[in-house]
């Protein structure tokens, strides 16, 4: 098949360009706190989860491809390869689903983009300007959510696709691009590059332990194809626009995307400003159900003695991700994480959907199990369009009969951490502290480095943030509970 010439305008080109120029200083002040929000909460979601079990098997299984490098292994005290140290980070911060997640351009922003950052930057030959790697940081984490909303990424999650690890390899070559300072030309062949690498299937949620790294692939595309596209390689050009082969013709085929309004919208809002922070630790779609129990938990109405029924209405995309059936002789962590009927009934008995709501204890706990008999999960194709309509992808509704009769029922379409009800900066320093507790027995040093991350955009606190990640933490793992 002969080559298709170019459009006359190309959108994937303007896009290339945009990166390339992307200034931190184009980034308003509050979009600036908020990309240091994420980046905190990324890198103490990471830290803890560097020790966890899973995160150790990949460690060991990755150290016989990479025995030395580069770039820091978060809080193992070695060095592995760039691209291997980063699918190893990105995969910490993913490994316990406490880290970030897009609403509408779905994806774990900070696992897809800050690994490959901070690898590329610590295996420089000299640290990179501190307002170069804050502005690859902002670029990646506004373009991968506005790449997932232009693509429709609802319909490729609806169709098993991971979607965020799709389209999070462009995002993280872009941040990588910027980073190493490439031009508009290279920033295209990266892009190219890093689309021809884009995967991930979503039925690694039911079992196994692939979830977890999955966006590292992402995070390994985009620093692959940025080194590629720097040394002259050449990538497919036009990739978002092409109509054969190219990024929609092959995620979205049928749909007639419109590009040059995602490229022209660039700067005039901020996606990074609707990326949600988690304040539980699973599924970002089980979250409002949980903010409706935590509430009736809080004034007595619930609890495992007065639950007689939970009903619990969600659109579409929501019931099929996570209303599937999870038995006890299939109790996996992350199944447990991405199963609504699971979270809900473990948030009752256990008082929180945090940390210890998933500790494998939990998978032999029989008031668990009842309680679960009794939430009955649906999806109504009314309450799908509501949600679409509303632009509250995440709405669902929960009805509450009780022990003695009464009947409750709320409606929750934003749940604590998105942006209609976000975390503060304090509340992100203090999850992010209270996670890094696990990997630190002295409460000052988990203090240090989360202050250390917000002043990023001060002279030698990059120094300090990379010193504090290439620590040895792993005497920590008995502080864990698996």
């Amino acid at each position: 098949m002969g080559a298709v010439a170019a459009p006359a305008r190309s959108s994937t080109k303007d896009l290339a360009k945009y990166i390339a120029e992307f200034q931190w200083s184009d980034v308003p002040e509050r979009v600036q706190r908020r990309v240091l929000d994420i980046t905190v909460d990324g890198i103490g979601a990471g830290l803890f989860g560097s020790m966890l079990p899973w995160s150790t098997k990949a460690v060991d299984g990755l150290s016989r491809l990479s025995p030395s490098g580069t770039a820091a292994v978060w809080g193992y005290g070695r060095r592995m390869s760039v691209e291997h140290a980063a699918m190893l980070n990105s995969s910490f911060i993913q490994g316990f689903e406490l880290d970030d997640y897009h609403e509408f351009g779905p994806m774990h922003v900070a696992a897809a983009i800050v690994p490959p950052v901070l690898a590329w930057a610590e295996s420089a030959d000299e640290l990179p300007a501190t307002e170069d790697l804050l502005a690859a940081l902002a670029v990646g984490m506004e373009v991968g959510p506005r790449l997932g909303i232009a693509i429709g990424a609802y319909e490729l999650l609806n169709a098993g696709w991971h979607c965020g690890v799709i389209y999070g390899s462009l995002a993280a070559a872009a941040a990588c691009a910027r980073l190493a300072r490439l031009d508009a030309a290279q920033t295209e062949d990266a892009l190219g590059i890093a689309a021809t690498q884009a995967s991930g299937l979503m039925s690694a949620q039911y079992e196994g332990m692939v979830k977890r790294i999955q966006h590292g692939f992402a995070a390994r595309a985009g620093l692959v194809a940025a080194a590629l596209a720097q040394a002259g390689y050449t990538g497919i050009k036009d990739v978002l626009d092409r109509p054969y082969g190219g990024f929609s013709s092959t995620f979205a085929p049928g749909r007639d995307i419109d590009w040059q309004a995602m490229v022209d919208g660039l700067g005039n809002s901020w996606e990074i400003e609707r990326d949600a922070l988690k304040a539980y630790s699973c599924y970002g779609g089980i979250h409002p159900s949980l903010d409706a129990l935590k509430g009736w938990m809080a004034d007595g109405t619930l609890s495992v003695a007065t639950l007689d029924r939970l009903d619990i209405t969600l659109p579409k995309t929501l019931y099929e991700h996570a209303a599937w059936d999870l038995r006890p002789d299939a109790w996996t962590v992350i199944g447990a994480q991405m199963n609504i009927r699971y979270s809900l009934a473990a948030c009752i008995v256990t008082g929180d959907a945090f940390v210890d709501a998933y500790l494998p204890e939990r998978a032999a706990d029989p008031e668990i199990w009842r309680c679960m008999e009794r939430i009955s999960i649906h999806q109504d194709p009314a309450w799908q369009a509501r949600t679409v309509e509303r632009r509250t992808m995440r709405a669902t509704k929960v009805e509450l009969l009780t022990t003695d009769g009464e009947r409750h029922e709320t409606i929750v379409e934003a749940a604590t951490g998105t942006t209609a009800n976000p975390l503060s900066t304090e509340q992100v320093a203090a999850k992010a502290t209270r996670l890094l507790g696990y990997v630190s027995a002295n409460p000052d040093e988990a203090k240090a480095l989360v202050e250390a991350l917000y002043r990023l955009p001060e002279p030698g606190a990059l120094s300090d943030v990379l010193a504090a990640l290439a620590s040895d933490r792993t005497g920590s793992r008995e502080r864990y509970g698996f």
